[in-house]
């Protein structure tokens, strides 16, 4: 009657969870035919699929522009055209090829005319037929595709009308399909009448805890996306990397480690940044400022790595990283912030290594006459100045004085109107100075 006696009120109540266990078929087992769910492929108005069999076999799918034509080709032809041109899966119908060139005389393709003259061929050797006879079959009719109609002037014996015959011929796959009877074993519905669904970790809510919830909660937590309370696996009323960690905990050993890192050092070296930790690292998460010609590359040595660009800023969290590199970049960034944890309890001590804003090399040649070069090397934008002071400490001349992009330069200073003698080429960027000494010989 629909009435569920245990919980009064509940009648022809939707599950919130239904399970089902079939011998044959069914969503989990995937013996049905195809089996593709969202189709009713047995025709019989519901989703089971009460036949087993084969539904297609190997087939090319061949793109109109590398010469395809309304049919696949049976086989994977991927290795013998160029890239990009074929797509391999299963069909019912197809075309036949041997690539290899023993039908080469009708393009590689099984057609009309070559079937026919395999035929006659046969009527040769019975002595029914002279062998010039066969001969209008070996031309190439490869580029068109087989029309039946040309049949309506075949009968036996008149094997002549077989000459308005021609083109690709199309083959079909029987699908070897065995009736089989349904065994729905274990049905099971359940509802839930009570209890708190927060901090489970069940992101996608199906039942288990895996790597597929990580990956929810690290999304969640890097667009800052509304969610419910389910990842709050600390309790603390938000959804961030100390959740992320409790839950990679509980889905990977169940409980946390002896050997948790108290701190961590990121280095940023080029366009690479690494870590270096003193024990277990449960998650990053980093918050990068960049140009519009940003690109990342994550560590693929992890068990999860994602980011989310929004304009200008990337934020991006590593999981369980197992490597010293963290990402590498092409195009300017900066660090603007980044925390990391090994357990659900607090953050753990964190230190970025920035690279020196500026490299200057030494002066070549030197001693020199009557021009010496050196290159300056810009990490960031900057406002510089370069100058040539004598051991008197009177500037003698300015190489170059103003704002600069980040970048490589090479710098020349010309000493054709100095003395002979030791000067100082001092370098100035925003507030950090250096001095170099070189000597110009005349």
């Amino acid at each position: 009657d629909g009435n569920d006696e245990d919980f009064p009120g509940y009648v022809n109540t939707a599950p919130d969870f239904l399970l089902e266990w079939h011998g044959v078929d069914g969503a989990s087992s995937g013996l049905g035919w195809g089996d593709d769910e969202a189709v009713d492929e047995d025709g019989d108005g519901t989703w089971f699929d009460r036949q087993l069999g084969i539904p297609g076999a190997t087939a090319s799918f061949i793109s109109a522009a590398c010469g395809g034509g309304s049919q696949p080709v049976y086989g994977d032809l991927s290795s013998v055209y160029p890239d990009g041109c074929v797509t391999v899966d299963l069909a019912a119908s197809g075309f036949l090829m041997d690539p290899s060139g023993s039908l080469a005389t009708w393009g590689n393709y099984l057609t009309a005319n070559g079937a026919f003259y395999q035929m006659c061929m046969g009527y040769v050797e019975q002595g029914a037929f002279d062998a010039s006879t066969c001969a209008a079959y070996g031309v190439d009719d490869s580029a068109d595709e087989f029309d039946a109609a040309c049949l309506s002037d075949y009968s036996p014996g008149n094997f002549a009308a077989l000459a308005d015959c021609s083109g690709k011929l199309t083959m079909n796959f029987d699908i070897p399909c065995v009736p089989v009877i349904e065994a729905r074993e274990v049905v099971a519905e359940f509802i839930e009448v009570g209890g708190d669904a927060c901090g489970t970790g069940d992101m996608n809510s199906d039942g288990g805890l895996n790597v597929l919830d990580v990956v929810a909660l690290v999304n969640i937590v890097l667009s800052g996306a509304d969610a419910d309370c389910t990842g709050d696996m600390n309790g603390d009323g938000g959804l961030n990397v100390l959740d992320v960690v409790a839950l990679v905990n509980t889905v990977l050993s169940g409980g946390g480690r002896v050997n948790e890192a108290t701190s961590a050092e990121f280095n940023v070296i080029g366009n690479e940044v690494t870590m270096t930790a003193d024990g277990y690292v449960g998650a990053v998460e980093m918050t990068l400022l960049h140009g519009n010609d940003f690109a990342l590359t994550l560590t693929n040595e992890a068990l999860v790595a994602d980011f989310i660009t929004t304009g200008n800023t990337t934020k991006l969290m590593i999981v369980e990283p197992t490597g010293t590199s963290m990402f590498t970049a092409e195009g300017n960034f900066t660090i603007e912030n980044v925390v990391a944890a090994s357990n659900s309890d607090d953050y753990m001590h964190v230190s970025v290594n920035l690279p020196a804003s500026y490299v200057i090399s030494a002066a070549y040649p030197n001693p020199f006459n009557p021009t010496t070069q050196f290159s300056l090397e810009l990490n960031n934008d900057a406002y510089v100045s370069v100058k040539v002071f004598n051991t008197m400490g009177q500037m003698v001349d300015v190489i170059t004085n103003g704002q600069m992009a980040s970048g490589t330069y090479n710098l020349t200073w010309d000493g054709t109107d100095a003395a002979s003698g030791v000067y100082l080429i001092q370098t100035e960027v925003g507030s950090e100075i250096s001095n170099q000494k070189i000597m110009l010989i005349k």
